[in-house]
């Protein structure tokens, strides 16, 4: 039996948008809703965590396809965009609240101390083109299903899956 989630992100809060200011090396919660690694006067990169609440998946199911599909709020465009999707292995992951709980979950990548809680499986997303506002057009990931069913292999995923939370990375 083959089952689809098309799940979307619920609330403002189970997305963050952090940036890498160059000029004065620090990151930052910025409200820019750029992903990848890009070159302007002041930055160069931009990461995204994403929250889905509510994955009913199975532990240990058979992940067949899976992948995001973001739509466009401005339309964006840069000579090279590059960027690698990440998975958050905590089985109930929380919303991010802040810049240090984003470091701490995301890693040595954005200035964490650790990389525990980030996924062995990871995804290159590069030559990113430019967006288009409303549009989806070059706004969706490539395959991600290694990432998740890493998530949902994890001996701490509930066995029916309920109270199960993708938690992902694009930076």
């Amino acid at each position: 039996m083959s089952t689809i989630l098309d799940l979307s992100i619920a609330a403002n809060t189970d997305d963050i948008c952090v940036l890498w200011r160059q000029a004065d090396t620090r990151w930052e919660i910025d409200a820019q809703e750029f992903i990848g690694s890009f070159t302007t006067l002041y930055k160069n990169k931009c990461g995204i965590g994403l929250r889905w609440e509510g994955a009913t998946i199975p532990k240990g199911a058979t992940i067949v396809t899976a992948y995001v599909t973001f739509t466009a709020s401005a339309n964006r465009s840069a000579t090279t965009v590059n960027a690698r999707i990440t998975g958050d292995k905590e089985v109930g992951a929380a919303a991010w609240g802040t810049l240090a709980n984003y470091q701490a979950r995301r890693g040595t990548v954005v200035g964490g101390a650790n990389n525990n809680y980030i996924t062995t499986a990871q995804v290159d997303w590069d030559a990113i083109g430019a967006w288009t506002s409303g549009a989806t057009t070059n706004a969706i990931s490539p395959e991600i299903k290694t990432i998740i069913q890493e998530l949902v292999n994890q001996a701490t995923w509930p066995a029916d899956g309920a109270g199960g939370i993708i938690a992902l990375w694009i930076d």
